[in-house]
């Protein structure tokens, strides 16, 4: 039987659980109170529910599906050009300031995303400016002007491929979905360039892509920004229940063990072209002078979903953007079409040496790419001393980031910015100030971590586009603007996870 003692003290003494609740409260409590008045970034505006707390952010990610970048533009209108968007990150929406955040010389740490995609030793996520540097340097020559013109015989290939699926979709009387046509395409050949296969993508009746994957599992770097633990738990789950779970990451994980088996065998010193590139991407990377550690097998993993990542999604959303714009804008398809007549009499003879001169396919191309960002995500670096920016002073080891659409619908740049006008390109243009407007064409971002691909994307763009606009006209059939604007930020742009895509119906020109 309990003594009186023990009863009196079970009364008086809380139960564990409410001392530990009771605890975290006084924790929550003290960290906001940090957070608010003592933090480094305490003086900076900005909601002070985001100063507190990082799930402000999660809610417009994850809740909302991607729109927190919408609702930092809505805080900069409140608060001004610099603002505190996390506890421990300022954003910055200034296009004249830039340059000046990503400079050319100097290399840069760049944290967050390492957390956000499970690559943390890819080249695009890695944090330190050092290993950055010396694993970009062992990429660049795939990524150089001359690796790219060895290789244009199969990115023509390619594009006659999607020509001849025209031709299939014009004979059938069918609309062509370009949202699921343009990744088939990007897809093989980046597949064929770095790794010296592809899967048809583009042959495929239904045009099967890494498409749906992208946007069906993007999301998933907000979760794990958030939660950084979800994702060494996917990685843990086999890969046939991730399938069965979600069947549209199923292309992903075919290419995922297919490329680790690729390795594999890259590693044992056995050749592997099945095409004739030169070299993949992982002898490429064993080739150079990179350290040991920086040429394992799991590195080289992350390396491979990187370049996959990067070089699908972004180019075929580039030329989604261009095609709807220049059908459902006459004046532009007649100037187009025109030129690329003059320029080519026999409609089967596209040269890219040719393509690259012509000044009216070079503005399209250049609005078409304002207007799909490359990334839609913020672009975070870290500086090592205080950086100043106007009157504000930000401590040394900030996060800080800038946003590429914030300089693409600069209205002091770009008038009637959300607008498709490649005319702004020609000449020798400038902004009203008189500073060269390409000077704002941040699509590829700017300093030393500037996109690699730039060479290979406008490659794709010019001879794609000028297929498309010698070769064929075309119609839109149930298609609106909505179909290439962004609706949700999933790092990459996404548009409406509602829209049924770019579709059109295809004729022939002579």
């Amino acid at each position: 039987m309990p003594s009186q003692t023990n009863t009196d003290t079970e009364r008086v003494l809380p139960s564990v659980p409410l001392l530990c609740f009771a605890g975290y409260l006084v924790y929550l409590i003290a960290r906001a109170f940090y957070r608010l008045h003592l933090h480094p970034l305490a003086k900076f505006p900005g909601p002070k529910i985001a100063a507190v707390t990082s799930f402000y952010e999660g809610y417009y990610e994850i809740v909302l599906k991607g729109q927190y970048s919408k609702q930092i533009s809505k805080l900069h209108d409140q608060y001004g050009p610099i603002i505190r968007v996390t506890p421990d990150e300022l954003h910055i929406r200034d296009s004249r300031f830039f340059d000046h955040f990503y400079p050319k010389n100097v290399h840069l740490d760049k944290e967050g995303w390492d957390k956000r995609f499970g690559v943390a030793d890819g080249v695009l996520a890695t944090v330190n400016a050092e290993a950055h540097k010396r694993r970009r340097a062992a990429l660049a020559p795939m990524f150089s002007r001359r690796s790219i013109i060895d290789f244009v015989h199969i990115i023509y290939r390619h594009v006659d491929t999607l020509a001849h699926r025209m031709q299939e979709f014009e004979e059938r009387a069918e609309p062509l979905n370009l949202t699921h046509a343009f990744p088939a395409l990007t897809g093989d050949i980046i597949m064929d360039y770095f790794f010296g296969f592809n899967y048809n993508h583009l042959k495929n009746p239904e045009f099967e892509s890494f498409h749906d994957a992208f946007t069906k599992i993007a999301g998933m770097g907000h979760l794990a920004t958030q939660f950084p633990m979800i994702l060494p738990i996917m990685d843990a789950i086999p890969d046939y229940i991730t399938g069965w779970l979600q069947p549209a990451a199923k292309p992903i994980l075919k290419f995922q063990q297919d490329h680790r088996a690729l390795i594999a065998r890259t590693l044992r010193g056995e050749d592997l072209k099945s095409n004739d590139a030169k070299k993949t991407i992982f002898q490429e990377i064993l080739d150079s002078k990179l350290p040991s550690s920086d040429k394992s097998h799991r590195r080289l993993a992350e390396e491979a979903q990187v370049i996959l990542g990067g070089g699908v999604e972004t180019t075929a959303f580039s030329l989604a953007v261009a095609t709807f714009h220049i059908i459902n804008t006459p004046h532009i398809y007649q100037r187009l079409h025109t030129d690329l007549v003059a320029a080519f009499p026999n409609k089967n003879d596209l040269e890219l040496s040719v393509l690259e001169k012509m000044p009216y396919l070079k503005a399209v191309v250049m609005e078409a790419i304002r207007l799909s960002y490359g990334l839609s995500a913020r672009n975070p670096r870290t500086h090592k001393t205080p950086l100043h920016y106007k009157d504000w002073v930000i401590p040394a080891n900030t996060c800080v980031s800038m946003t590429i659409s914030d300089s693409s619908h600069d209205p002091s740049i770009f008038p009637d910015s959300t607008v498709f006008i490649p005319e702004r390109w020609l000449g020798d243009p400038r902004t009203p100030d008189g500073l060269p407007l390409d000077r704002f064409m941040v699509s590829f971002g700017r300093g030393t971590r500037a996109c690699l691909g730039v060479t290979l994307a406008w490659t794709e763009m010019y001879l794609v586009l000028g297929m498309m606009f010698r070769r064929f006209k075309y119609e839109l059939f149930e298609s609106s603007v909505k179909e290439v604007e962004v609706g949700h930020d999933f790092f990459i742009p996404i548009t409406s996870l509602e829209s049924k895509g770019l579709r059109v119906f295809v004729n022939s020109v002579d």
